[in-house]
C-alpha cells in the first residue's frame, strides 16, 4: 500500500529526483588504479626489509674489533699509570733511605779502626738517655726486599755483631758499598757511597763531620 502511494507521488512530480544516501562502506571502495588501501598497507609493511645474517655478522665483527682496540688502549694507560706510580714511590723511598744514611754518616766516627768497610758497619756518636756522649754501631745491608739498617754493638776486631736490631727501610737499592777516603793513616775525611737503583749505578760522597745529632 505504501509503495503504491510513493509511485503515485512520483508520477505526479515527474521532474523530482530521489537521492539515495551512499552506504557507509563506500569509504572502503577501490581506488581508481584498482588497488585496495588495506592491501597496499600490508604490502608496505611486508616490503620493509630487516638485517640479514651476513650484515649482522659484519656489524658484530666491527663492534668487537673496536671494543678490542679500546680495551687495549685503556689497558696500556692503566699499566703506564701503575708503572709511573711505582717509580715515584720507589724514588721517594730511596730518598728517605739515603736521608737516613746521610744522617748516620754525619755522626760517624772518623777513625779508621771504627769502620768495617766489608760489612758496611761503622761507629756512630749519639747522646744517651742522660744526655752524655756515647757510641753505637750502625750497619747497612741489602736483601731481596731492599735495604736493612742494623743498630747495636759490633765487635770490629772479630767482625761480628754482639747485639743488634734490624729495621727494614724498604727501597729498591742494590749493591750498597762504602768506600773510605783517608785523610791520614788513622783518619777518614769522608765516605763514598756506591749503590744501584733501577739498573743505574750512583755514587755519592759524604763528608764526615764527626757530629753528635740528637
Amino acid at each position: 500500500m505504501k509503495l503504491k502511494l510513493l509511485l503515485r507521488g512520483f508520477n505526479r512530480h515527474p521532474h523530482s529526483s530521489i537521492h539515495f544516501a551512499q552506504p557507509s562502506f563506500a569509504k572502503h571502495s577501490e581506488r581508481a588504479d584498482g588497488a585496495h588501501p588495506e592491501f597496499e598497507r600490508s604490502e608496505s609493511i611486508e616490503g620493509r626489509r630487516g638485517f640479514t645474517l651476513l650484515e649482522l655478522l659484519i656489524y658484530l665483527s666491527l663492534f668487537s674489533f673496536f671494543a678490542v682496540l679500546l680495551f687495549g688502549f685503556f689497558l696500556d694507560v692503566h699499566k703506564n699509570l701503575e708503572k709511573s706510580q711505582k717509580n715515584n714511590s720507589n724514588a721517594i723511598s730511596v730518598q728517605v733511605a739515603l736521608g737516613l744514611l746521610k744522617r748516620d754518616l754525619l755522626c760517624a766516627s772518623g777513625l779508621v779502626k771504627d769502620w768495617d768497610f766489608n760489612q758496611n758497619v761503622f761507629k756512630k756518636k749519639i747522646l744517651n738517655k742522660n744526655g752524655l756522649p756515647a757510641e753505637i754501631s750502625i750497619g747497612y745491608t741489602i736483601d731481596k726486599k731492599g735495604m736493612i739498617r742494623k743498630e747495636g754493638y759490633y765487635d770490629f776486631k772479630n767482625g761480628r755483631w754482639t747485639q743488634v736490631t734490624y729495621a727494614h727501610v724498604g727501597c729498591e737499592i742494590n749493591d750498597l758499598k762504602f768506600l773510605g777516603h783517608l785523610k791520614s793513616d788513622s783518619l777518614l775525611s769522608g765516605v763514598n757511597i756506591e749503590y744501584i737503583v733501577s739498573k743505574r749505578k750512583i755514587s755519592l760522597f759524604v763528608c764526615l763531620r764527626n757530629r753528635v745529632l740528637p
